[in-house]
């Protein structure tokens, strides 16, 4: 155990984003965790398999006395009892990011931003490290099998980080490289405009060390205003329509692979057959190769390492087929991100019918892009709805949007959308909506994550239904989770 490290540390919204990987990486290296959260959940779950304490609801007396570090995610106010119990006794509390940071501070740090891309990029670079033999430390947003989930304690030289605008948490961080795939308008509710997000960015790039390596995606004029306005000392670009330091050049758009080019300085270095569709994987793939690089592995580590990423969970990730209707489920909640993955199904699975069934995540991003959201989403063939899950609005707040404004939005484009007001009803409307020889895809970042694998095993029920009908026996029951009645969490 680094002695810099406590003995024991609290982690309080435990099952939030990063912070359960971050309590199996605490453990890792010797510290005694506890931890707590308001409700049940995945992250939860994860904790408390691998042995760390979890308690449910927030109490003062679920700080343990012996406890000398307490780590709360962003969501957790000064008010928490945990919290401010801490703080009355003198404890070291930090945020989710300032740990992050520790982490990345350790080894040679590779920290990737930006408003879509950043999961799939992370993925990307921490799979091919390990492919590589580097054996990396790793924190990320997403669930990559062959690095164990998203974290790994990891004993080599490099950390990969991702790193988080909202709030400027991104600032904690000290990478040796900083990925940058995106910049556009997105936590409205914090940043005032496009230009502040870029000058949040840009105090983001200019925390590099002067021998450190800024990545930057080449074909995002947000992210070149915010590199020309940084003034990092080394820059790498990366791109597919500009000339740029790392490039792919596609070579064919399979429907399971993207097979490109990799090229460096203009030259070619290897052939990838990447297995994520998408010429925005492409992308990714490209900015991964560019980090890869630039902290000394090979091009022919890089070209192996890519071909044999497996993809994220819940990025475009295919749950299952079952009545001869796919399955697909993404984490997507930008518009961005809704256009690129329904122009990967249409890419992928291009005579079948596209349903898209997308909770909007926030009411404020939901209404500040309403109009790109409509314009995405419209590239479905039909368009069903769930009630926005708020987050972090007030009562006020809520009564300004709902997910019917956005249906109302894509009908004016002349596209067919459904709003489904409760959430127990959203289950039997998307089965009674799904025939054979559609792909369902299901987004969102919020409580319809599960979704898409409940909705396989209850089209498999119908399918079995439907054959024993046939057959003269009597079909077997609906399972309870799939009855009429709705699904648990939406």
């Amino acid at each position: 155990m680094t002695a810099a490290w406590p003995l024991h540390a609290h982690l309080v919204g435990i099952g939030g984003a990063g912070m359960s990987g971050a309590a199996r990486l605490l453990a890792a290296r010797g510290v005694t965790v506890t931890g707590s959260d308001g409700s049940p959940g995945p992250g939860v779950n994860a904790v408390r398999a691998s042995g760390i304490p979890v308690a449910l609801g927030h109490r003062e007396e679920n700080l343990p006395p012996e406890a000398t570090l307490v780590v709360r995610s962003l969501a957790v106010p000064d008010e928490n009892p945990e919290v401010a119990a801490a703080l009355r006794r003198g404890l070291d509390v930090i945020t989710y990011p300032q740990l992050l940071g520790r982490f990345v501070s350790e080894k040679i740090g590779i920290a990737i931003a930006g408003t879509h891309g950043k999961t799939s990029t992370s993925g990307m670079i921490a799979h091919t490290l390990v492919s590589a033999g580097r054996d990396p430390g790793v924190l990320i947003g997403g669930e990559v099998a062959t690095i164990g989930g998203s974290s790994r304690a990891g004993r080599g030289d490099y950390f990969v980080a991702e790193a988080c605008e909202y709030r400027r948490a991104f600032r904690a961080l000290r990478p040796h490289v900083a990925v940058i795939t995106s910049i556009e308008e997105d936590h409205l509710d914090y940043y005032k405009d496009l230009a502040e997000i870029e000058r949040a960015f840009g105090e983001f790039a200019a925390a590099l060390p002067r021998e450190g390596m800024l990545v930057a995606n080449g074909d995002d004029p947000a992210v070149m205003r915010v590199v020309v306005r940084a003034g990092a000392s080394r820059v790498w670009t990366y791109g597919l329509e500009v000339p740029a330091a790392v490039t792919g050049r596609v070579k064919m758009l399979h429907r399971e692979r993207v097979e490109f080019e990799l090229c460096q300085e203009g030259r070619p270095v290897g052939e990838v057959g990447l297995r994520v569709p998408g010429r925005h994987n492409v992308s990714n793939a490209c900015g991964a190769a560019a980090a890869c690089l630039a902290v000394g592995l090979s091009p022919a580590e890089v070209c192996a390492g890519l071909s044999t990423y497996p993809g994220a969970r819940r990025r475009f990730e295919v749950v299952g087929e079952a009545g001869g209707v796919i399955v697909v489920d993404d984490y997507a909640h930008h518009p961005t991100a809704v256009r690129v993955v329904l122009q990967a199904a249409r890419q992928r699975f291009p005579l079948r019918r596209v349903v898209a069934v997308f909770q909007p995540h926030q009411g404020n991003r939901t209404r500040h892009l309403l109009r790109d959201f409509a314009r995405a989403l419209a590239m479905g063939d039909r368009v069903i709805l769930p009630e926005i899950y708020f987050v972090r609005e007030s009562l006020e707040e809520r009564r300004k949007i709902s997910s019917a404004d956005l249906a109302r939005e894509i009908q004016r484009l002349g596209m067919a959308a459904d709003y489904v007001e409760r959430a127990s009803d959203l289950f039997p409307r998307v089965l009674r909506e799904l025939r054979a020889g559609d792909v369902a895809v299901v987004m969102g970042a919020g409580d319809i994550a599960g979704f898409a694998q409940k909705l396989v095993g209850a089209l498999r029920v119908r399918a079995a239904r439907a054959g024993a009908a046939a057959s003269g026996p009597a079909a077997p029951e609906l399972p309870r989770m799939f009855e009429p009645t709705g699904v648990e969490g939406l």
